[in-house]
């Protein structure tokens, strides 16, 4: 399992591999982090949905190289549940294991908060997202019909999967 129990995190500074440091996200990454999200994914985020994970304090986790922010993740627990929200990573950083990193740290972070899952909806065209999640242990639960918009006025289904935390 890629939990480990005994990891703990320090109030800001979450942990460093080499050049790289993962953070908690404040009010003042915001522009940053819609600049990100929107810049990769197809289905943008409202500023206003921006706002709100300030508002209610959910935990978005940074990762910054050489003190630049280059991808975040965002989660809502819920109940025993750690709902992934977001995954966003700059292109010219992504396939280089960063996602990858990032999503440890949620999930360590969320199984330190006794959640005991961890959900993520992901694009059934999105073979890259699946190949990594399913590295990690999550397993397809069931498939969403039409869940996402594409750039193209159409619908994508989405296969909604799980990841036991214990």
């Amino acid at each position: 399992m890629i939990i480990n129990s005994s990891d703990v995190f320090d109030e800001n500074i979450i942990s460093q591999i080499a050049d790289c440091k993962f953070f908690r996200c404040t009010r003042e990454h915001l522009i940053e982090l819609f600049n990100i999200s929107n810049s990769v994914h197809v289905d943008k985020w409202a500023w206003e949905k921006f706002e709100q994970l300030i508002e209610y304090n959910l935990p978005i986790i940074g990762l910054s190289k050489n003190d630049d922010l280059i991808g975040f993740v965002t989660y809502l627990a819920c109940l025993e549940e750690a709902r992934i929200l977001n995954v966003a990573v700059l292109k010219e950083f992504q396939n280089k294991g960063y996602g990858k990193k990032l999503l440890i740290e949620a999930l360590k972070d969320a199984k330190n908060n006794n959640l005991r899952y961890a959900m993520i909806d992901v694009r059934v065209s999105n073979l890259k997202a699946i190949s990594l999640y399913t590295k990690l242990g999550f397993r397809i639960l069931c498939v969403r019909k039409d869940y996402y918009d594409t750039d193209i006025n159409q619908l994508e289904d989405s296969y909604f999967m799980q990841l036991e935390l214990d």
